[in-house]
């Protein structure tokens, strides 16, 4: 009887032991994830304090009924924004201010004044204008709606 109850508490101790090494390797591994998590996150955030995206963007944007429109942005470390936009050979300059953010950290800045919301592509040194329906222009006039960072 004493081997047969010995047997059990064996069995008991094994089974409970079995279950105490799941759960402190799911709380590992649950640990892990949310340092894994937070690295992401961290680095994401690194990258887009860098700010290594700041600064002054230029080119010169097609225009229908004037030469283009010279467009220049200065992206602040602030999160604000100024433009501006001059339309050559017609004497027409405008100034506009806002806020800007990362929607994609990486990817995609949204540009938002009182009048005007724009998006733009972030690339290497480049912003690029996106359509209303948030795509990059394709075709001949691609090129025309890319802004390069002045060094």
């Amino acid at each position: 009887m004493k081997s047969l109850m010995m047997k059990k508490s064996l069995l008991l101790l094994m089974i409970m032991a079995a279950i105490t090494a799941c759960v402190q390797k799911s709380e590992n591994t649950s640990e892990q994830s949310v340092k894994d998590s937070v690295t992401v996150i961290t680095e994401n955030h690194t990258d887009v304090q860098s700010y290594s995206w700041l600064g002054e963007y230029a080119g010169v944007f097609p225009c229908d009924d004037c030469e283009g429109i010279e467009t220049i942005i200065t992206l602040r470390e602030d999160s604000t924004y100024v433009q501006k936009s001059t339309y050559l050979g017609k004497d027409n300059s405008f100034e506009e201010t806002g806020t800007f953010s990362l929607i994609e950290p990486g990817s995609r800045l949204v540009l938002k004044s009182t009048d005007s919301e724009q998006s733009y592509l972030l690339g290497d040194d480049t912003l690029t204008l996106l359509n209303s329906e948030g795509k990059v222009t394709e075709g001949e006039l691609a090129d025309a709606y890319v802004l390069k960072k002045k060094s």
